[in-house]
């Protein structure tokens, strides 16, 4: 009996050890831990447009916020002009329309007949022309809220796919007014970074 105890000791103890001896060589358990991959994509930069805008109506500055990307439309190419409207985040706005034969040809180009003074069937006929309007909302929205000028000249100093400067200089009136209302107005519009659609044939 005793023989058989210890035997089996014997037997537990050499299991034992070449059990200590495998750990030995085993190399240390790492934990696994997964790596997640993040695709970095670059954003894609877009320069804003951007708008400084100062005009004087009857020699008080028009205050101008900030550029309504939203409301403000693209400056369009025509074969024989350019037209955009810029609007401010307090829904003002100014709308510049600019034609003349071989316009592109011609810049910087000064315009000194006003379309708003024209006769309605003169309108089509007459190839140069130009028709600068300023809106300032009032609290109860009116016609007269426009102005444009009537009298004067604009003039685009200088134009490039992404940049323009258009100056004006003159007399006003509100839409729908009669003449003996004229006022001064002058200002300069400087447009950067802006989205064109071309609509030349």
């Amino acid at each position: 009996m005793k023989n058989i105890v210890y035997t089996f000791l014997v037997f537990a103890t050499l299991i034992w050890a070449m059990g200590c001896k495998d750990k030995e060589k085993q190399p240390p358990t790492v934990p696994q831990t997964t790596v997640q991959t993040v695709e970095k994509t670059e954003a894609v930069k877009t320069k804003e447009p951007k708008a400084t805008v100062r005009i004087n109506l009857d020699g008080k500055a028009l205050p101008w916020g900030t550029l309504d990307t939203k409301l403000s439309t693209n400056v369009v190419l025509l074969d024989n002009g350019l037209q955009f409207r810029l609007n401010d985040t307090d829904n003002r706005s100014v709308l510049v329309n600019l034609y003349a034969p071989d316009f592109f040809d011609q810049i910087p180009m000064r315009i000194t007949q006003q379309t708003s003074a024209l006769a309605p069937e003169e309108v089509y006929k007459v190839k140069t022309q130009s028709r600068l309007e300023v809106v300032v909302p009032s609290e109860r929205p009116v016609q007269g809220d426009a102005k444009i000028l009537y009298e004067g000249h604009v003039t685009l100093e200088e134009y490039s796919p992404s940049a323009l400067t258009v100056t004006f200089q003159g007399k006003g009136l509100p839409l729908g007014a009669s003449k003996t209302q004229l006022f001064p107005m002058e200002g300069k519009i400087v447009l950067e970074n802006f989205e064109i659609y071309d609509a030349r044939n």
